[in-house]
């Protein structure tokens, strides 16, 4: 009785030290969302144990009207993965009219989901495993595309696995160790609804034998480079995780089988599509057994030990440390060199110029036989540089994909009607599909190529040269005839004003000037004039644009500084000038000055300094409306002509204004 009542006592107490978090939560260190969990402290620690659920989701109505995130749901017990989690990736498009639910609207739900379901014990995989790709559609589960179910213990895995995608079964199982082992079978259904079963052997994670089975007849499918190689006894067996390698090291291998045995049946393209549908079914449900997008879905919530990818055994073919170096400077060579070739042809003014001028269209054959031969030898070199080709007799592979490299001794080609040819030193053909072979042949090849680039540049920079010339004169007159059309009031704009028209003798006389000038110089004087000619004539663009606001603001002066007033004698309201001293020197005597001044010598330079008095009375005389005036307007009415004593009063000392004075109407 007392053991049970001290019992009782301690999941009391840890019942009570359990607290509960409810908001923002950091997953795999930048993924954020909301979590709800149960935890305790121990020793300054979080320790989770019990529920625990993740959200993260991203709106996109704006842009798709869709939503996409994810759902990582679970129990933890004493900080460890424990019973049934499942990973949940979804994206959904909305669909279909809104409806009530309570208080809340909701929305049907179209899209995708990748699922995870998985089964823990004190932190490991143990139990069954799932991996689910399903549609949804108006927020129910209709389709799924692909399935898989294997069996973990105690974090390793073992046993059967079953899975299916739309159009294929797979039926296979794991040793004791967890290697794929025994007969894998995968049945295909093709577009006539016809089933075709492919067979493949492990033998203790090594991929031995591969067949077709045809009724009660199996067809050896020969994989050139890879399952024979077992047989012969070439190569060291190796274990290791799968890898995308390995299955690349699959798809480099050349399918070999007794094509008559299977006519009527099936065709070797189909044949070899069927082979990539199974592997990508493998590469899925070997490698990523607990991924999605190359992320670990368990890893950020912690509490359990790694999901590791299936382990394999292949034969490896192992290339020494020189040869593993020259592999991959073959691939940059190859990479460099083909760059240099493709900004050639890339060029704009290489097809122009080949045209006028002879040794560019010589060199233009010569780097199109060079383009052809590197695209014949790349499908090599990159080969060599994959890891992958480790895993492949890769001499195997080569000597039955043999490549046949050759270059003429003559290049022809065509110029201004005229079929020529010239002599050119190409180099040496590789004789053999070895790295130090490739290595010589592409530094040969880089080298040519390079010279005849830098032989090159000289002329293609005159083509470019005028190419960019003409782009911005093109681009120049358009702007030289927008800023005339504006000032003319060619296209009937509804916010040409009298600003406009009094400028636009003024802006025509400094376009057509300053065109002719323009005109008037060598191409590179042209390139060195014409950007900043384009910013002088925009900035003509903007002045249209100020006028517009200069006229309005000038309009809403006039209503500031103008009143209606009852006049008893005419029974109507008639208008009359407000500080009207003030406002007559403005208008007659100031603003004409100011006026002409901003119009007097248009050029590129200083534009929007020319216009600064103008801005400057503007705003002074709005101010001047909302302030006592009378001493100023005394002072006006002995200097009302005199527009410097007129600035003077007002407080403006505008830069730029001349010493002369301007006549003025009494």
């Amino acid at each position: 009785m007392t053991f049970f009542f001290l019992l009782a006592n301690i999941l009391s107490l840890h019942a009570q030290q359990l607290s509960r978090y409810q908001g923002r939560y950091v997953l795999r260190d930048s993924l954020v969302g909301v979590a709800d969990f149960e935890y305790r402290l121990q020793q300054g620690d979080t320790i989770k144990d019990g529920r625990f659920i993740f959200r993260h989701f991203v709106e996109h109505y704006r842009e798709t009207d869709s939503i996409h995130g994810l759902v990582l749901d679970g129990n933890f017990r004493n900080a460890l993965k424990h019973g049934p989690w499942k990973y949940a990736f979804r994206r959904y498009a909305v669909a279909g009219e809104a409806q009530t639910t309570g208080g809340q609207i909701v929305y049907d739900a179209s899209g995708t989901e990748w699922l995870i379901n998985a089964n823990f014990h004190n932190g490991r995989a143990h139990g069954d495993y799932e991996l689910v790709i399903r549609r949804i559609a108006e927020s129910r589960p209709v389709d799924t595309s692909f399935y898989s179910k294997v069996h973990y213990h105690d974090g390793h895995i073992t046993g059967r696995l079953i899975g299916f995608t739309r159009n294929m079964r797979v039926e296979g199982q794991f040793d004791e160790e967890g290697f794929p082992n025994g007969d894998w079978l995968f049945t295909h259904r093709t577009g006539s609804g016809r089933s075709i079963q492919e067979l493949r052997h492990y033998d203790h994670g090594f991929f031995s034998k591969h067949y077709y089975k045809l009724d009660d007849h199996l067809l050896e499918i020969r994989h050139i480079g890879f399952d024979t190689l077992a047989r012969s006894g070439r190569g060291l067996l190796t274990r290791f995780p799968a890898t995308r390698a390995y299955f690349r090291a699959l798809g480099y291998t050349n399918v070999v089988m007794d094509t008559t045995a299977i006519s009527g049946v099936i065709d070797i393209d189909s044949s070899q599509q069927y082979i990539s549908r199974a592997n990508e079914f493998l590469e899925r449900v070997f490698i990523r057994p607990a991924g999605y997008r190359d992320s670990n879905v368990w890893h950020g919530a912690g509490g359990s030990d790694p999901v590791p990818p299936i382990r394999v055994k292949v034969s490896k073919f192992s290339f020494s440390e020189a040869e593993t170096y020259l592999n991959q400077s073959n691939e940059r060579l190859l990479t460099e060199v083909q760059s240099l070739i493709d900004d050639f042809f890339d060029n704009p003014n290489t097809e122009m110029g080949r045209f006028t001028n002879e040794d560019l269209s010589r060199y233009y054959e010569v780097l199109s036989i060079y383009r052809d031969r590197l695209n014949q030898i790349a499908p090599v070199i990159r080969f060599l540089a994959d890891e992958a080709s480790e895993y492949v007799d890769h001499d195997a592979i080569l000597a039955h994909n043999a490549v046949d490299i050759h270059y003429p001794d003559t290049v022809r080609y065509a110029f201004q009607n005229e079929k020529l040819s010239s002599r050119h030193r190409f180099p040496p053909a590789p004789t053999a599909f070895n790295a130090g072979t490739l290595n010589e042949h592409l530094t040969s090849v880089f080298d040519d190529v390079s010279a005849i680039i830098s032989r090159m540049e000289g002329t293609l920079d005159d083509y470019q040269a005028q190419s960019d010339l003409k782009e911005k004169e093109r681009k120049l007159v358009s702007l030289r005839d927008s800023v005339i059309q504006r000032f003319n009031n060619a296209t009937q704009r509804g916010d040409y004003n009298q600003l406009h028209r009094e400028m636009r003798d003024s802006v025509q006389r400094f376009i057509d000037t300053s065109f002719k000038e323009y005109a008037a110089l060598d191409i590179y004087q042209r390139l060195l004039a014409v950007d900043s000619l384009q910013h002088c004539y925009s900035e003509y663009l903007g002045l249209y644009h100020a006028l517009v606001d200069y006229n309005s603001r000038l309009e809403q002066l006039d209503q500031q500084y103008t009143r209606s007033i009852w006049n008893p004698y005419t029974f109507t309201y008639m208008d009359e000038l407000v500080k009207e001293r003030l406002y007559r020197a403005f208008e007659e005597t100031v603003l004409p000055y100011v006026w002409a001044n901003a119009r007097r010598q248009l050029s590129c330079d200083g534009l929007s300094a020319r216009l600064n008095p103008l801005e400057q009375l503007l705003n002074r005389m709005a101010e001047l409306r909302q302030e006592d005036t009378k001493t100023l307007e005394n002072h006006l009415r002995k200097s009302r002509n005199d527009v410097h004593k007129c600035l003077e009063l007002l407080g403006l000392r505008p830069e730029g204004m001349p010493a002369t004075e301007l006549q003025t109407k009494n």
